[in-house]
């Protein structure tokens, strides 16, 4: 079932999204237009699979509720109004709107924040509702009454559980949005060559060939000192919750740029979150074939950190190899979650025969046991740790890839010892 929270802007949309998905999910700010797309997620009422959608405010995006597919399947819709504001002619185009269009609708009369507002519901008796429940979002006042209400309206259809999410990263202005849209099939993310159009990240999820994906577009990443307003530090935050929180990252790039200082720390801080990425590189359709080689050997050089990534040229406006993109995500996914070979042992011990490491005081290297373990993660059992230095773990690790191993995917190397760490 899809639900939708529909009014004018700075009404507590967002507040009321958050409260019903048990977190903050949506960007709040009293900024007016601070949603600029839709933001949806799962919550289950009951063991009802509903997924919510935090739509953008009325009188910015007025065409966006008249055209979009996405709202012909919108099973349900929370009509937000402020109590503490009298109805505004807004507020009476969105009622019109909602009767004349059939949709059905509860009448949700928001910021009833203390039983001295109750009286405050009575200005909004000319929109008819079979349903008008007053609530405090900020509070959670009468949010159970809230859900039981969406609860009896249920419509019973079934929701797409994703077997997998994929975030898309990259700097602003990158194409990120356009590739969200051009993957679902129709206008979902808000596209517009003004910088930081984006500020929530968006999910939406499809299912290509058997397998049902969550995709994620976040805002465009920047540089951290440029975050000037409480806006910016959210969008910063939320970039990094989404990337922590997918199984597979989207690293976007625009093949008409320069590699930017901060595209590289975001190279480093995907490497350091251990995630299966794909470098993609947009706009390829601008390039000429035999410019494709060397672009790819400058990128891999500059973004070193996650030089094990696999390398795909797409154009999200053409629609260009997103199949492509697609089935790397998914064999990206399969291949990372398997348990490594434990064919490498050899490998390993010849490589330790061959270049110990340097000694540590008297101490030679001792590897009492190697063990694969889940994730491309491989765990050597050491008389001390502290041997074992980071430069020495990577020149493993690329032997490794060398002999055909972590094809594509991350990997990590832990030791265990006296003294533990990884690499």
């Amino acid at each position: 079932m899809k639900v939708g929270i529909i009014g004018r802007t700075n009404v507590g949309k967002s507040t009321l999204f958050n409260a019903l998905a048990g977190r903050r999910r949506a960007i709040m700010a009293d900024i007016p237009n601070t949603t600029r797309d839709i933001i949806s997620t799962q919550i289950n009422i009951n063991n009802k699979a509903i997924t919510i959608y935090d739509l953008p405010g009325w009188e910015l995006f007025r065409d966006f509720f008249l055209t979009n597919p996405l709202i012909k399947e919108i099973n349900l819709m929370l009509f937000v109004v402020d109590a503490k504001e009298e109805p505004t002619p807004f507020d009476k185009d969105i009622y019109l709107w909602l009767k004349k269009s059939g949709q059905k609708f509860i009448l949700v009369i928001n910021k009833i924040d203390d039983k001295k507002l109750e009286i405050l519901q009575y200005n909004f008796t000319e929109f008819t509702s079979d349903i008008s429940i007053p609530i405090s979002s900020y509070h959670k006042t009468n949010l159970d009454l809230l859900q039981s209400s969406i609860e009896q309206n249920f419509v019973g259809s079934e929701t797409l559980q994703p077997q997998l999410s994929t975030v898309i990263v990259g700097k602003q202005n990158v194409g990120k949005s356009t590739l969200l849209n051009s993957l679902c099939g129709f206008y979902r993310s808000t596209v517009s060559p003004e910088r930081g159009t984006t500020r929530d990240y968006i999910e939406h999820t499809i299912t290509f060939k058997t397998t049902n994906i969550k995709l994620i577009d976040t805002a465009g990443y920047f540089k951290k000192k440029h975050t000037k307003t409480i806006i910016d530090i959210a969008v910063h935050s939320k970039i990094i919750e989404a990337c922590e929180s997918a199984d597979v990252i989207i690293f976007l790039l625009d093949c008409t740029t320069k590699v930017a200082t901060f595209e590289k720390r975001l190279a480093q801080l995907i490497k350091e979150m251990h995630k299966p990425c794909v470098i993609c590189v947009n706009k390829s359709d601008l390039l000429k074939d035999t410019q494709k080689s060397s672009f790819t050997k400058q990128i891999r050089e500059e973004l070193h950190f996650v030089n094990y990534a696999p390398f795909i040229f797409i154009s999200a406006l053409r629609n260009s190899n997103l199949d492509s993109l697609l089935d790397s995500v998914v064999h990206l996914n399969n291949n990372f979650h398997e348990k490594a070979d434990l064919n490498f042992k050899e490998i390993i011990e010849d490589i330790i025969a061959r270049r110990p490491p340097p000694l540590v005081g008297t101490k030679t290297a001792i590897v009492y046991k190697i063990s694969a373990k889940e994730r491309n993660t491989v765990e050597l059992t050491v008389n001390d740790s502290k041997i074992f230095s980071d430069p020495y773990l990577r020149s493993i690790e690329n032997e490794l890839r060398q002999n055909g191993y972590f094809l594509h995917l991350p990997s990590k190397i832990i030791l265990k010892g006296k003294s533990k760490h990884s690499h």
